[in-house]
């Protein structure tokens, strides 16, 4: 497939529990359409095959999610004041999260990197879109033009304070608003979905559609919001890609929920809302205080 990256199975990840209730909206409460966008706080659309072609989709779906959440926090304990804006490494996750690989991955093991050693900013370790090993320089490192490359022993990890998963076999009414109002309430979620030929190939400017009985996962992307299409009045869901901008809607896309076709429209979304999986982050750490020692590999493996 051109695009994948999602691993075909996956062993069970237990999701870290709630500190606090989330105050979910009601399904009647929820609003017709509501977009991360609008607010100036999501990360943006990335590519994750270049400078070569690298099956990370698991990794960017799950690093835009957090970094999204981390910066819509920030806004609320903050009045709106966010700076800098989070952008997480990718590549740190490839190479030290012990969650997948350029030939695939999960979301799922990603957040539980998160929780266990925390991420870095992408400024630590930028995309190379290829399986490294994991050492101090593959967490964060700089370069100087008399002594080369070198880790940096003293900088701060972000910290998942739990996550866990919406999975859907079947979905519904009730599982279509519980995915909803997790997202107006935290943010982006990473999900699952078939990334096919006719996906590869859409050019944007309309709802897609494609319909497939028992689509089979093996792509993962980030839902940002939903909405109503005002020409045909058919129900989307927001999703942003990591192909580039040059991809749909400036690397995003409007595809259809599982309501088109009066509730009928699971088969018509590639399996979009069967499998997703969210994280709250907590909070920024010292490197040393969450690797031990002087913030370098902390027993983390290397990407297969």
């Amino acid at each position: 497939m051109a695009a994948g990256g999602a691993a075909a199975s996956h062993p069970p990840n237990p999701p870290l529990p709630s500190k606090t209730p989330l105050p979910l909206l009601a399904a009647e409460a929820l609003p017709e359409s509501f977009d991360w966008r609008d607010t100036n706080l999501l990360t943006p659309t990335r590519n994750q095959h270049i400078p070569q072609y690298c099956g990370s989709c698991w990794a960017h779906g799950a690093t835009s999610a957090v970094a999204d959440r981390d910066n819509i926090k920030r806004s609320r304990d903050n009045g709106g004041r966010v700076w800098p804006l989070t952008f997480l490494s990718v590549q740190n996750v490839i190479d030290c999260g012990n969650a997948g690989s350029c030939q695939g991955g999960w979301d799922s093991a990603a957040y539980a990197y998160g929780a266990e050693s925390g991420f870095v900013e992408d400024g630590c370790n930028e995309y190379q879109a290829k399986n490294q090993g994991c050492d101090a320089r593959a967490q964060c490192y700089t370069c100087w033009p008399e002594t080369g490359c070198e880790a940096i022993a003293r900088y701060r990890r972000l910290v998942v304070a739990e996550h866990g998963r919406l999975d859907t076999p079947e979905p519904d009414a009730a599982s279509r608003n519980a995915l909803k109002a997790e997202i107006h309430a935290r943010g982006p979620v990473s999900c699952g979905i078939s990334a096919t030929a006719k996906l590869d190939a859409f050019r944007g400017g309309s709802v897609f559609r494609q319909h497939i009985r028992n689509a089979t996962i093996n792509h993962i992307v980030s839902i940002v919001g939903w909405g109503v299409d005002g020409g045909t009045g058919v129900e989307f869901w927001v999703v942003r890609n990591s192909w580039g901008r040059a991809w749909a809607d400036d690397g995003f896309f409007r595809i259809v929920t599982s309501a088109f076709k009066n509730g009928r429209g699971a088969s018509d979304n590639l399996a979009l809302e069967t499998g997703c999986a969210w994280a709250v982050p907590g909070e920024w750490r010292d490197a040393r205080d969450v690797l031990g020692g002087g913030g370098g590999a902390g027993g983390a493996v290397a990407a297969a």
